[in-house]
């Protein structure tokens, strides 16, 4: 009498669980999103115009930015020079490991402590504006980002308004230039000149001379096309 077969049973194999590997632009993000910036801050004096900020200066930012990732590097663009006299700065940053990179890049307008774009501005306010600029470039990676839930930090010294002898100055220079009254108000964001800041004052300063001698080259080439 045949034996009946012991049914067989299947071998039991364990699913080997790989784990995925973060991309190099989560890697980078949880990286230096956790990093805390608190001892690196400083802040502006407050003003009757703002409260105090707070802000992370650029050579904190790329030091521990670099710290992370020693191979990271950054470039500025040619600046762009629009048709109202201001200027707006670019930069581009490469967050590099290995092979991986990661990139993000940031426009920003050159401005005043204000946050006002500033008509014709010096090499000076291109170049603060450009470091500005590189910081808020690298906060879009997680560093120091909480930072932006509020205004920028200006750049430079603080003052609340001008004197009574700039504002007679600028008065000068706005009915040399037949300016509007009216519309530079509104460009500087007051009711009324001594309310302008020193950094607008020399904006302004700056726009006026500037339209003044055009209005002047303009005059003196039309005398010449005249006597021709």
């Amino acid at each position: 009498m045949a034996t009946a077969k012991s049914p067989t049973r299947k071998k039991v194999t364990k699913k080997t669980v790989r784990k995925v590997k973060p991309s190099f632009q989560a890697e980078v993000w949880d990286t230096l999103s956790k990093i805390d910036v608190s001892r690196y801050i400083q802040q502006t004096p407050a003003t009757s115009k703002r409260p105090a900020l707070d802000y992370l200066s650029w050579t904190w930012a790329w030091t521990l930015l670099k710290k992370e990732f020693p191979e990271s590097a950054y470039q500025f663009q040619s600046d762009r020079f629009l048709d109202n006299m201001t200027a707006e700065v670019i930069v581009a940053v490469q967050i590099r490991r290995g092979g991986n990179e990661v990139t993000h890049s940031m426009i920003l307008p050159v401005m005043d402590n204000w946050n006002n774009a500033i008509a014709d501005p010096t090499t000076r306010d291109i170049s603060d504006a450009r470091m500005r600029c590189l910081v808020k470039c690298i906060a879009m990676f997680g560093l120091g980002l909480h930072l932006y839930t509020k205004q920028d930090a200006p750049v430079g010294e603080v003052s609340d308004t001008i004197t009574e002898e700039q504002k007679s100055l600028l008065l000068a220079l706005i009915n040399e230039t037949k300016s509007d009254m009216a519309a530079f108000l509104a460009w500087g964001q007051v009711d009324e000149l001594v309310k302008l800041s020193p950094v607008q004052y020399k904006a302004a300063t700056l726009m006026l001379t500037s339209r003044l001698k055009k209005q002047v080259a303009a005059k003196e080439k039309k005398v010449k096309e005249t006597k021709s």
